[in-house]
């Protein structure tokens, strides 16, 4: 590639970084002034599965970690909280990998991959925390730890934090591997404790079945359960599409996020990736942008964000009228 091209391509990544600050700081303003009074808030982004393991592995085997999310970096910088499933536990050295096709374990040098994306909040619950045995999330929790990022992990205390005086508690469960009976019933104390302190609540939950487009009966009675006991935000994963985006009674629902970079080629939606920037307050989520990008499975990275499929909506709206979308097209 001649210098001048180099130039060119670097100069369209600065000037689409710019326009998606300048989109997302627009997105803030708006739902500040729609809201009257001043009060606490803060902006979360919400993605679904990292996996650093297997082919993407492959694909980053002579290094360029940070390539694999940098698309996405514009949006995460720009809010106050960003997070993610992290589907692969990463080994201390290279003896805790496996050759088993269905393991998701990733080499120590992923973590570059994390250290380089600005994400805030890994959940670790999933039914893929021991692909590398109890000592492989050892490291993984370790490694997060030394790169500032805070782990999540079902039955742990909760994560909080305090973004320009507004608390908020995180919470995991992972309802896909072996957690036992009662983890539904501990975490949904969990949440009336940290709703009852006057916590926003946001639990990341790995449920669901694989490849649907839809929920299940169960994933709709877990989430009336815990919006009934404080939850402002449910926090889907692990099907590997997106699923359905929707409110129940004011809390957000995201029963699937879909991957944020996986190793999938199928099927096609697995290819699709969803980021959602949640604006919250005191009273809950007050507003919601959502926006689509593609997968690079074999270079094992994200794509840019699809700003023209943007659809922003408000918990107080119910009916397709009343939703504001860029672009009439669901991510």
């Amino acid at each position: 590639m001649q210098p001048s091209a180099i130039n060119a391509s670097s100069k369209n990544r600065q000037r689409t970084a710019m326009a998606v600050r300048c989109l997302f700081f627009s997105i803030s303003a708006a739902a500040f002034l729609s809201a009257g009074e001043f009060q606490p808030s803060a902006s979360i982004v919400l993605l679904g599965d990292i996996m650093l393991g297997r082919g993407v592995a492959e694909a980053h085997a002579g290094g360029d970690w940070a390539a694999v999310l940098h698309s996405l970096q514009p949006a995460i910088r720009a809010a106050d909280l960003a997070l993610a499933n992290l589907e692969s536990p990463i080994g201390c050295d290279d003896s805790l990998l496996r050759s088993d096709p269905r393991s998701l374990a990733a080499p120590p040098a992923a973590a570059a991959a994390l250290d380089s994306s600005g994400l805030d909040v890994l959940s670790t619950a999933n039914n893929h925390a021991l692909d590398a045995g109890p000592e492989g999330r050892r490291c993984t929790i370790e490694t997060l730890s030394r790169l500032g990022i805070a782990a999540l992990n079902s039955f742990s205390t909760p994560v909080g934090k305090n973004i320009h005086g507004l608390r908020i508690s995180f919470l995991a469960l992972d309802l896909v591997g072996d957690s036992p009976p009662e983890a539904a019933d501990d975490l949904e104390r969990s949440i009336r404790r940290a709703h009852k302190a006057g916590d926003l609540v946001v639990v990341s939950l790995h449920w669901g079945l694989e490849y649907q487009s839809g929920h299940d009966l169960l994933q709709e009675q877990i989430a009336d359960r815990l919006v009934e006991a404080g939850a402002d935000i449910l926090w889907g994963h692990h099907p590997h599409v997106l699923q359905e985006i929707s409110w129940i009674d004011g809390a957000l629902v995201l029963y699937s996020l879909g991957n944020t970079v996986f190793d999938q080629q199928e099927p096609a939606p697995a290819r699709r990736g969803t980021l959602v920037w949640a604006n919250v307050d005191r009273s809950g989520v007050h507003s919601v942008a959502i926006l689509p990008f593609a997968i690079d499975p074999g270079g094992g990275k994200t794509g840019a964000l699809e700003v023209t499929s943007l659809w922003f909506s408000y918990p107080q709206i119910r009916s397709t009228r009343d939703i504001i979308a860029l672009n009439r097209g669901a991510p």
